[in-house]
């Protein structure tokens, strides 16, 4: 017997006017769209709205791709998952452990400094960076961020977010693939996949119909485009869209992406206990506990962007929350959520 799905649109309908959401919802419910509809402006300026096919940056979500194109550079054959960091690009960084693995950087358990710390993410709007961002156009120009500290623990220790990590791994996608982070993702995974609009693009060369990213405090809207790096390198600024993020999920669940053995690793805990919340992490991916198995799913959080995306491969479900503002979608989850 199914399981009764109990959804109303006109409440969310109504939550989202009254928390003012700019962004795009998409829920669907045993493969069928049971919620889909856009909110707000584009750009609130010329007064363009958002429909379903804006592209969106996902911030943070972006390591999930990171992650799908080092598992094709596996699956080549290439190293593997415990294959040493060290040996596929060395950083030069004398404090960095020699027995960080590509495992230990896909699952935030490497132990190295990171350069954009996120404990504090009521402080996003306010992060200033140290390094002018529009400078950071390839993950290798990252590496002047990176800390010469000691390591905060010992690859495999424990459980630690870590956004210099997934840098590096776009830094081996590069050198051992021989193209830049950008043409690997554009190519190898979203033009080899059908998807035609996402795709990796800096601040002053958007694609059209893309959303402006912006900050909202006491009704006024600013622009992000100061707050973070011109050019996505490895953990975050890639832009997509609802219809193309749900073709990756099922992409990667029918084994089109990476290998049926790589997807296994990554929706596998790579802790014995949950690292946050009830919640476990996988290979570039959260894992939510539902009953008996574990929903993957991807979240991003920076100045001007709210995003968090599940795909449910037993019930073919799949939801899609995006805005353009820094707490939008943590705005309406948790009421969509119950």
């Amino acid at each position: 017997m199914k399981e009764k799905i109990n959804f109303s649109s006109s409440a969310v309908d109504s939550l989202c006017e009254e928390k003012e959401f700019s962004g795009v919802i998409q829920i669907d419910e045993e493969n069928s769209t049971v919620y889909s509809k856009a909110f707000g402006y584009a750009d609130i300026i010329e007064k363009r709205k958002n429909n379903m096919d804006t592209l969106f940056a996902i911030a943070s979500g972006t390591k999930f791709f990171t992650a799908l194109g080092i598992g094709i550079l596996i699956d080549r054959g290439l190293f593997t998952l415990d294959t040493p960091a060290k040996e596929l690009f060395d950083l030069n960084i004398k404090t960095y452990s020699d027995k960080i693995t590509i495992r230990h950087l896909l699952s935030h358990t490497s132990g190295m400094p990171d350069y954009y710390i996120e404990e504090d993410t009521e402080k996003l709007n306010d992060f200033e960076p140290e390094y002018p961002f529009y400078k950071l156009v390839s993950p290798k120009d990252y590496l002047v961020l990176f800390p010469k500290e000691p390591m905060k623990f010992q690859p495999g220790e424990r459980f630690e977010y870590n956004n210099s990590g997934f840098v590096y791994l776009a830094m081996i996608i590069e050198h051992i693939s021989g193209k830049s982070y950008k043409e690997f993702i554009e190519g190898d995974i979203f033009r080899k996949n059908g998807l035609t609009r996402s795709g990796i693009f800096p601040f002053n060369a958007l694609r059209p119909n893309t959303a402006w990213g912006y900050i909202v405090e006491h009704d006024s809207w600013k622009s992000n485009i100061y707050k973070l790096p011109i050019q996505a390198g490895g953990d975050g600024g890639i832009y997509t869209c609802a219809g193309e993020m749900k073709r990756i999920w099922e992409y990667f669940f029918k084994n089109k992406i990476i290998s049926a053995d790589l997807v296994n690793e990554f929706i596998t805990p790579q802790t014995a206990e949950p690292v946050e919340n009830d919640d476990y992490y996988g290979l570039g991916l959260w894992l939510r506990p539902k009953r008996t198995y574990l929903i993957p799913y991807i979240v991003g959080s920076d100045p001007g962007i709210s995003f968090i995306s599940s795909y449910d491969p037993y019930k073919t479900s799949y939801t899609f929350l995006v805005s353009n503002t820094t707490d939008g979608v943590w705005n309406v989850i948790s009421s969509i959520r119950q």
